[in-house]
């Protein structure tokens, strides 16, 4: 009789409880802890839809361009999960790393919190693509042996290259810093380089392929391409070795 009971009852609620969907996330906050400047790092936010109506998002969308969500607008039936994921490039975002994934359907509204802290790659290394200062898209890799920076470099519609890679290198310490490139190794490769060395808001020439950072001066490094390939550089920094590969995007 009492189990009679309770069906009766859940029936009753059923019919007279509108139907609603209900977005719920277990976790709405993820710290990624500390990342290297130049790592991509994909975050997964599960979530439910604990309403006995099917639930549809609507609108997923960050606080900045950094951080790219990516999400499907299909129906989520009632009682079934899914998942957001969202990628934080992090080059570019050197210190804390503070971002928002805000999510909107028809079961409410949620906001998704990254935390974490960017470091740089190397100390006062900075990596920029093209005349107009765009920061490049790039991998890091360390290991105990060298380190390795993975570029994509793109293309224009006409398939040339749309602009140089550049390094920005400052030495911000009393000790000097040296920088060397192998010019055997870069000819052979059809690399070419114009170092123009940055002091006191001006802009002089120097001469390339081993240099020495006083306090204070930084140095940019302007690639060029001449041959369509994937290919890899050699660089000492501060007798640190430093593994550069250019992937040249179709």
């Amino acid at each position: 009789m009492n189990r009679l009971l309770c069906l009766l009852l859940l029936l009753l609620m059923s019919v007279l409880l509108p139907a609603q969907a209900i977005l719920f996330f277990p976790l709405t906050n993820v710290s990624l802890d500390t990342l290297i400047e130049g790592e991509l790092r994909t975050i997964k936010f599960p979530f439910q839809n604990r309403g006995n109506a099917t639930l549809l998002l609507s609108n997923v969308h960050s606080s900045c361009g950094c951080t790219v969500p990516a999400w499907k607008p299909k129906n989520i039936l009632a009682g079934q999960w899914d998942t957001i994921q969202a990628t934080y490039n992090s080059v570019g975002h050197l210190g804390n790393i503070g971002k928002t994934v805000y999510v909107e359907s028809n079961g409410g509204k949620a906001d998704l919190r990254i935390d974490g802290q960017v470091l740089s790659f190397e100390q006062d290394l900075r990596l920029y693509y093209g005349t107009g200062g765009t920061l490049v898209h790039y991998e890091v890799t360390k290991n105990d042996t060298s380190d390795h920076l993975y570029f994509d470099i793109q293309k224009n519609a006409e398939g040339k290259y749309s602009g140089d890679v550049s390094f920005v290198i400052s030495n911000e310490s009393l000790i000097p810093k040296i920088l060397s490139i192998g010019k055997a190794e870069m000819e052979a490769k059809g690399i070419g380089i114009k170092v123009l060395r940055q002091a006191n808001m001006s802009i002089t020439y120097a001469e390339p392929y081993d240099n020495k950072l006083e306090n204070k001066v930084s140095f940019i490094y302007r690639f060029s391409f001449t041959k369509n390939e994937n290919t890899s550089l050699h660089m000492l920094l501060d007798k640190a070795q430093i593994l550069v590969h250019f992937n040249f995007e179709k």
